[in-house]
């Protein structure tokens, strides 16, 4: 603990002497400085603390510099590494499609939380990608997707010069959860590229699914569309774009 470190934060009130003690602490430190956020918390009274908004204290354990937003504490100076753009929730729908403009040139990579709660039979999922809002169906994604089952078997399927990129899967039993990543796809000079990694159903096996494609064309996208082999899916997706800082 540092020489600045507090353990207590003194309430003073009317006609209080103060000590020369307390009076340097405040000198020396502007900032309230502790050892951690544990101290922290006690120094300002545990489950009793009286907090202002704007409070600041430095926590010598991680070097930050934190404010109190009037419901937690919160890092100052800091960017989260995912950050929220949107979400939807569908209901026995086919065809899901992200607005437009859902990627855009303020992050060159983005993540795709995709749960499908429930399907109406079992079904495959191709994901497109989306130019100006409106999805690509031309026969230009290259594509491979493989299953490992709860036995450790794996199985397989891809596709060149497909306009089907088929990368989730889910039964009616597990649905499917998984993430989805995809590379640069703003940059219209290059390809975008599409990962999903999730658990759940491919050509009737359950299991982990990993899948891959590249779109053969070198144009921006700006979203999603996830469209059904057969039947309708229900669930929810959440887009985060990736800080570089």
């Amino acid at each position: 603990m540092g020489a600045n470190a507090q353990t207590s934060v003194p309430l003073f009130v009317a006609n209080s002497v103060l000590t020369a003690a307390q009076q340097n602490i405040s000198a020396a430190t502007g900032i309230p400085v502790f050892a951690t956020t544990v101290t922290r918390d006690a120094a300002f009274g545990g489950s009793n603390k009286v907090l202002a908004e704007g409070q600041f204290a430095y926590i010598e354990a991680t070097n930050t510099t934190q404010y109190y937003d009037g419901a937690a504490w919160q890092s100052v100076g800091t960017t989260p590494g995912l950050v929220f753009i949107s979400g939807a929730s569908f209901s026995a729908q086919s065809t899901v499609s992200m607005a437009a403009s859902t990627f855009t040139s303020t992050y060159k990579n983005y993540q795709v939380f995709l749960n499908i709660t429930s399907v109406s039979a079992q079904l495959q999922v191709s994901v497109r990608v989306n130019n100006a809002g409106t999805p690509r169906t031309a026969a230009s994604y290259f594509w491979g997707t493989g299953v490992m089952n709860t036995a450790a078997a794996y199985t397989g399927s891809g596709a060149g010069s497909s306009s089907t990129p088929q990368i989730v899967g889910a039964d009616g039993t597990r649905g499917y959860g998984g993430l989805i990543s995809v590379f640069d796809p703003t940059n219209a000079s290059s390809y975008t590229h599409v990962s999903a990694a999730g658990n759940g159903n491919v050509s009737g096996t359950n299991g982990a699914i990993f899948g891959a494609y590249f779109y053969n064309a070198t144009e921006a996208h700006d979203g999603l569309t996830f469209v059904t082999s057969t039947g309708n899916m229900t669930g929810f997706y959440r887009v985060y774009g990736l800080s570089e800082s």
